[in-house]
């Protein structure tokens, strides 16, 4: 008989990278971790270990859990540590292991940019906007299993795989996209926001047809951009409401009635009621493009000429609301309207106003002067 002692301890360690923060917001990776372990019946034994007793992968533990029968087991893991990732096996005193890991992170990445937030993996969408929402590098899973994706807020256009793309809800609410890897469960938050009114507008007049002078009118070309601009509303179909004008004083109450030829609420052909009480309708659907500008060459704030006569000073406004829709959705209100002012005076200097921008012309120019 012989009386040794022998001590022999591999230890393996993985460091999961990024950094230390926790938020459901920010990226979450799961690991897939592989392991074997092969029991090694003589003490004398020197390396290469024998591999003499295949140890069953259900009786081996890595980082506190089993492997599965396919000798994968599946962890959520915090970014920036350090992790213990060496195979455990109760009541075994010699044996020898492989271990091994890989890191894939759920991710996501809008299909558009946003105006100020050109971020494409930010969690703000506006609605309807598509995701895509993936894990990085792709996950292959043992046969029959793969990748099972859930949602809700919205849609998505594959339920298993390493991939899918997420529609964001035609309404503003909080959504979740869930992939499931086994027992392992992660989660991307977004925020869905409507389109709540127009941000700003940039002007010109440059691209506006010209008056010939002695005529009265004023007229600017408007570029208005949807809000919220951190958002893209590229399936957006907005509507300026048709109403009544307000405020009807002076020179537009005494000389009715008013045609299309100059008085439009969309800067085209809107109908003018001819009894002189009303002053433009709109009603007109108009695509939102990517940046949230409004389809090209949709609004110019227009007046003119004007043949009534005699001149005097006189006023009124379009109090427009604004509705939404995507394709042949529901309609909806825009929380935020906005207005268009007109105004003249006995000279026939005529002034306009939307968007926060002035165009005023003189009867001895041909276009008048925007800010």
């Amino acid at each position: 008989s012989e009386t040794y002692e022998r001590t022999a301890q591999t230890v393996w360690h993985v460091q999961t990278g990024g950094k230390a923060l926790t938020s459901v917001w920010l990226p979450q990776s799961v690991f897939q971790i592989s392991g074997a372990a092969w029991e090694v019946a003589s003490k004398r034994a020197t390396p290469a270990l024998p591999h003499d007793r295949t140890i069953p992968p259900q009786n081996i533990q890595i980082n506190g859990k089993a492997l599965g029968s396919d000798n994968i087991m599946y962890q959520k893991l915090p970014d920036n540590a350090d992790i213990d990732v060496t195979p455990y096996v109760a009541g075994k005193d010699f044996y020898t292991f492989y271990v091994g890991a890989s890191k894939h992170t759920l991710t996501s990445y809008t299909l558009h940019p946003a105006l100020t937030d050109t971020n494409r993996t930010r969690l703000q969408v506006g609605v309807g906007e598509e995701v895509s929402v993936y894990l990085d590098p792709p996950l292959t899973m043992t046969f029959p299993e793969s990748p099972a994706w859930y949602v809700s807020g919205g849609g998505i256009d594959a339920t298993t795989g390493s991939t899918t793309t997420f529609t964001a809800a035609s309404n503003a609410c909080f959504a979740k996209v869930t992939v499931n890897v086994r027992d392992v469960w992660l989660n991307k938050n977004f925020t869905v926001l409507e389109p709540s009114g127009v941000d700003h507008a940039d002007v010109t007049n440059t691209d506006l047809k010209p008056f010939i002078s002695g005529q009265v009118g004023a007229g600017m070309h408007l570029h208005p951009y949807m809000a919220p601009t951190s958002v893209s509303f590229y399936r957006v179909q907005c509507e300026e409401v048709g109403e009544d004008a307000t405020n009807v004083t002076g020179y537009f109450t005494n000389n009715p009635p008013f045609t299309t030829d100059w008085l439009s609420h969309r800067g085209s052909t809107a109908p003018v009621y001819s009894d002189g009480k009303h002053h433009g309708k709109g009603d007109d659907w108009f695509q939102i493009q990517e940046n949230n500008l409004w389809q090209e060459g949709w609004d110019n704030a227009n007046a003119g000429p004007l043949t009534y006569s005699p001149l005097q000073n006189g006023g009124f406004t379009w109090d427009i609301p604004g509705k939404w829709k995507i394709d042949s959705g529901p309609t909806n209100n825009i929380a935020n309207g906005w207005d268009q002012k007109f105004t003249i005076d006995s000279s026939g200097t005529m002034t306009i106003t939307k968007f926060g921008h002035t165009v005023t012309r003189h009867t001895n120019e041909t276009t008048g002067t925007v800010n």
